[in-house]
């Protein structure tokens, strides 16, 4: 992947700070660049069946690309070290940001593989490395809407303008009024699905991270077993919520799936 831009934020530490600036191998001119990710179709043949069954597809595989980037001086042996302690061998994702204007919103969620030096006597000039990305695509910083209140019932709008085509599984902050003990949402673009809480504190606030599965309270308690139905959810476009039961506020914590190429 190519990019027109001179620098790179990795794990928060500007390219700067070590005398770094990026490079293309290909030059100025023509260059394929990773595009779009693909899609992995489900399928079974049936004997006698000449169109085979469908049974949806898997994004796939996580994007990967290549990154080279270089010194005007000659980086000795000792600031090789720092370089590659900063960029390679991480236990984790770190945040890569190419900083050209078309790219300020979105990040890499990545790890470094394969790093390769070159080196003229003792000094390095280039480096170059794998990015190994957490998704098919990039990052849009996080982000979070809010609606309400919702005096006993009422509803409101989202528009998912993710470029993921699956659900999006944001985290759902619920603050409840203070003279209620139930609440129930239920997303109406997609078929009524959605959940309904009981037996809850007056003026409580439940966080529930619909991917992992997860519902937190203020009070402390566990809340998983005060629900019905399944953990709100959002459909590629706009989404219409029903509200049931007074809420002060509900707010979505989500990030947009964007798919970019260098």
């Amino acid at each position: 992947m190519a990019f027109w831009a001179h620098s790179f934020v990795f794990d928060d530490i500007p390219s700067e700070t070590y005398g770094l600036f990026l490079i293309s191998d290909g030059g100025a001119g023509v260059l394929e660049n990773v595009g779009s990710n693909a899609v992995e179709p489900y399928t079974q043949e049936i004997y006698r069946r000449p169109k085979p069954y469908f049974f949806g597809v898997q994004q796939t595989p996580v994007l990967t690309f290549s990154l080279s980037f270089a010194s005007l001086k000659p980086v000795d042996a000792l600031q090789q070290q720092i370089i590659q302690r900063w960029l390679f061998g991480h236990n984790s994702y770190k945040k890569l940001q190419i900083m050209q204007c078309d790219m300020e919103s979105v990040y890499f969620n990545c790890i470094f593989n394969n790093p390769t030096l070159t080196t003229v006597g003792n000094y390095a000039y280039t480096f170059k490395c794998d990015v190994v990305c957490d998704a098919p695509w990039a990052w849009e910083f996080p982000k979070s809407e809010s609606f309400g209140p919702f005096l006993t019932e009422g509803t409101f709008k989202f528009n998912n303008i993710s470029d993921d085509n699956y659900y999006m599984k944001p985290v759902f902050v619920i603050e409840i009024g203070n003279n209620a003990d139930s609440f129930q949402l239920l997303n109406q673009s997609d078929g009524n699905k959605g959940c309904t809480f009981n037996d809850l504190s007056p003026g409580e606030t439940l966080t529930i991270d619909s991917d992992k599965y997860i519902v937190t309270s203020n009070t402390g308690l566990l809340r998983v077993g005060n629900m019905t139905g399944i953990l709100p959810r959002l459909v590629p476009g706009m989404n219409t919520f029903q509200v049931i039961g007074s809420t002060e506020k509900i707010t979505i914590n989500y990030q947009n799936a964007r798919k970019v190429s260098g």
